[in-house]
Order: structure tokens, then C-alpha cells, then sequence
């Protein structure tokens, strides 16, 4: 499975980092923690 930034994420769907981060908190982006940032677990968007 590819890791991807929440940053990538956000700029591949055309919203901010900030409406990604609440996405995750919301549960509707899975989300894995590293040591140095969050990173989205899973592409699929709910």
C-alpha cells in the first residue's frame, strides 16, 4: 500500500491541508502517524 503526506493528499483533491487534517480527525481519511507526520493510510475517500 503506498503512504502519502496529508499534504499530497490535499493538493490531489483540490482542498486545504487543514480540511484534510479535519477529514482524518472525522474518520473519513484512514491516517497512520510516523514519527515525523501524518501520513494517509488509505486513498479511499468516504
Amino acid at each position: 500500500m503506498k503512504y502519502i503526506s496529508v499534504k499530497e493528499w490535499s493538493n490531489n483533491h483540490g482542498v486545504s491541508e487543514r480540511t484534510a487534517r479535519n477529514y482524518c480527525a472525522q474518520g473519513k481519511i484512514k491516517l497512520q502517524k510516523s514519527v515525523h507526520k501524518t501520513i494517509i493510510k488509505s486513498l479511499n475517500f468516504k
